[in-house]
């Protein structure tokens, strides 16, 4: 557990930050006690549900309590209890930090709380103090629950910690307070661990479209759509804040496709190139000649930066010249619940 001041803010900002490193998969749990006019900012942040597709979770907000999603890293969203006064200057809070375990499936959650308990008594030898352990549920998973104390040069802590492990991810709650406060503010806590669900979450989405060139495409609100078309071609991608995931929509005009057989060349010339590339492993390849129109769809797996990534191509060709190439990929590690997503934005697009 490490113990940071924020600079630039009177009273000071401390930031508990606990990391703890299982394997080499680090996993944060963070919470902060911090100063009214950090407060004041957050509550202009605030909402009053917290919904993550890409960790599965949704959380209330209890009423008074604010809402800020991302505050720092490793913290995917923290909720900040009422000021206890005009001259409160920390504010207690419960935060939310989610690690992917995927690259070690086979750590228990007995294993992750241990580690986080050796981690916390290296760091605060001399206070640091499990009150309690108890085994407990979070959104119906198996969890564990601690109570502990600590003190640093400032003030007299204490704190909770809900652990659960579910689909290789770690999830962490944990609850910062002021030992002299703890109690008041347990209902506000009870209320978001009892709040906390897994599954269920439902995305927003908006249209992008582009008037000039005469398409629209549907995708997921939060995501970022980049047109970066030239004058002989077509070009948008659709990409997941963090990259998780993305689709590719390009398109062109090939004259060879006018000529007899042409279509058919042109999609064979396609599948050549794709199983030349060394990191794709193609699981599937199916192709469509007809009349005025061919197309194809292959379905295959490759390595991109060290991670694997799940990936369906879609081509579109006719005798009129025209190609359209269709690409969305997902992580393996991060992105799996956006396999019919993407599909989805490929679906939506539309030409005018």
């Amino acid at each position: 557990m490490n113990k940071s001041a924020q600079k630039g803010l009177a009273p000071l900002i401390l930031v508990l930050i606990v990391g703890v490193v299982i394997g080499g998969i680090v996993i944060a749990s963070k919470g902060s006690f911090t100063s009214k006019k950090s407060a004041e900012q957050t509550s202009q942040q605030s909402s009053s549900l917290y919904s993550s597709y890409d960790d599965n979770v949704s959380i209330q907000t209890p009423d008074g309590w604010t809402l800020k999603e991302n505050p720092q890293p490793g913290t995917q969203a923290t909720f900040f209890s009422p000021k206890e006064g005009v001259d409160d200057k920390f504010i207690e809070n419960v935060g939310l930090s989610v690690s992917d375990l995927s690259a070690k499936p086979d750590v228990t959650l007995d294993e992750v709380v241990k580690a986080w308990i050796d981690q916390s008594q290296s760091e605060f030898p001399d206070s640091f103090k499990v009150i309690s352990q108890d085994k407990t549920t979070l959104g119906g998973a198996e969890a564990v629950k601690l109570i502990y104390q600590a003190k640093d040069k400032v003030s007299s802590l204490k704190g909770m910690a809900i652990f659960a492990l579910k689909d290789s991810k770690a999830y962490i709650l944990s609850y910062s307070s002021e030992e002299k406060s703890f109690d008041k503010f347990l209902d506000g806590v009870n209320q978001i661990i009892n709040s906390f669900k897994f599954g269920g979450i439902v995305l927003e989405w908006e249209t992008f479209k582009n008037s000039e060139m005469g398409y629209s495409v549907k995708h997921p609100k939060g995501w970022v759509a980049k047109d970066s078309s030239g004058e002989t071609n077509r070009k948008l991608t659709v990409s997941h804040p963090k990259n998780f995931a993305n689709v590719l929509v390009a398109a062109h005009k090939d004259d060879s496709l006018k000529e007899g057989g042409g279509m058919a060349k042109a999609i064979k010339g396609r599948k050549e190139f794709l199983e030349s590339d060394k990191e794709l492993k193609i699981a599937d390849f199916k192709a469509t000649v007809e009349e005025k129109k061919g197309g194809w769809l292959m379905v295959g797996e490759k390595t991109i930066d060290g991670q694997k990534w799940q990936l369906e191509e879609r081509g579109l060709v006719d005798i009129y010249g025209k190609v359209i190439l269709m690409q969305s990929g997902y992580s393996e590690d991060y992105g799996k619940q956006y396999k019919d997503v993407v599909r989805e934005i490929m679906d939506s697009f539309s030409v005018e």
